[in-house]
């Protein structure tokens, strides 16, 4: 008796925790949806760290079509980027408070 009563829910662990939402991408871990001004919902990294913003897309060999990062400042103002060991085509957008 004592054993069916520990068998029951270690079974409804099993049935039930394979349930739920559909398994996430790999590529997805890091990141996150954002909508453009078009519709159209690319994910990105979200680079807040200066360490984070120094390395950026350095030493990357490709990018998804659908993926970007989006580098987030502590204010508004002149902000550098160079384009030191990036081996990709890079687009930049600059987004202000105004638009």
């Amino acid at each position: 008796m004592r054993f069916v009563r520990l068998l029951a829910p270690c079974a409804a662990f099993v049935l039930f925790g394979s349930c739920g939402e559909k398994p996430v991408d790999p590529a997805d871990f890091g990141t996150r949806p954002l909508t453009l001004p078009n519709g159209k919902t690319i994910r990105v990294e979200v680079m807040s760290r200066i360490e984070d913003m120094a390395r950026g897309m350095m030493f990357r060999e490709s990018l998804a079509p659908d993926r970007g990062m989006l580098f987030i400042h502590p204010s508004p103002g002149l902000q550098k980027y160079w384009m030191y060991q990036v081996k990709i085509p890079l687009d930049i957008v600059f987004i202000g408070p105004n638009r």
